[in-house]
């Protein structure tokens, strides 16, 4: 085969290669106090400034395409392996930001929550990379965000939510086994809060969405008569 038919034979497989589909990004904002600061020396302890009752803000944001197949054979249960392209998750608690990729994913339908015998649950696990505040470091670190709806109406399935989804209850947990941090360092911290969630679109859906909404309006003003 000739050196320019080689050329053409590449470029055609390249052009006809599958690329992976991307969705609408799905975007959770929520905020919430800590209820729970623990460590090896005190079951309330402060834990490099973060205390009990302090303001936290978090975010989760992924593709509504979804991860990977469900792993779990379980009609009610769906879990999902992802790596640190799969999602990004983020909390700021007291100013400091913690943040990382998502690991994985668990939907739960109809299923035990953290407050109710039956309901449905969202699990969602960081990647061991962290970003850090500036003079934090560590091991064993965890990052995770859990939302339930104790009524049993966010999900129909196990299937993975491509849309954002309401939930009545959430919880934050921010892990390490050692700690070190500006003017000192722990270890066996678990600093656990309450959220209050609401999955929320990106600004472009919203900015659709409002388009829609004032050309509905504009067409309604124009068959009025005059």
């Amino acid at each position: 085969m000739g050196q320019l038919s080689r050329v053409v034979l590449t470029l055609l497989v390249v052009a006809l290669a599958p690329t992976a589909a991307c969705g609408d990004l799905v975007t959770y904002n929520f905020s919430g106090t800590i209820t729970s600061v623990t460590d090896s020396s005190s079951p309330f302890g402060n834990v490099g400034g973060i205390t009990v009752g302090d303001w936290f803000t978090g975010t989760l944001t992924y593709d509504s395409n979804g991860p990977a197949p469900d792993t779990n054979t379980d009609p009610n249960i769906g879990n999902f392996l992802f790596g640190t392209t799969g999602g990004q998750m983020s909390v700021t608690i007291d100013g400091l930001t913690f943040s990382t990729g998502v690991r994985s994913y668990e939907v739960g339908n109809e299923q035990p929550t953290a407050v109710s015998s039956n309901g449905d649950y969202f699990n969602v696990v960081g990647a061991a990379l962290f970003s850090e505040p500036s003079g934090w470091s560590g091991t064993g670190r965890a990052l995770e965000f859990y939302f339930a709806d104790t009524t049993g109406g966010a999900f129909s399935s196990d299937a993975f939510p491509s849309a954002p989804m309401s939930f009545d209850y959430g919880q934050i947990l921010l892990r390490y086994t050692t700690v070190n941090f500006p003017g000192g360092s722990d270890s066996n911290v678990i600093i656990m809060g309450t959220m209050n969630v609401q999955g929320v679109p990106e600004p472009s859906s919203v900015l659709l969405t409002g388009l829609a909404v004032a050309m509905g309006a504009f067409r309604r003003l124009q068959r009025r008569p005059r």
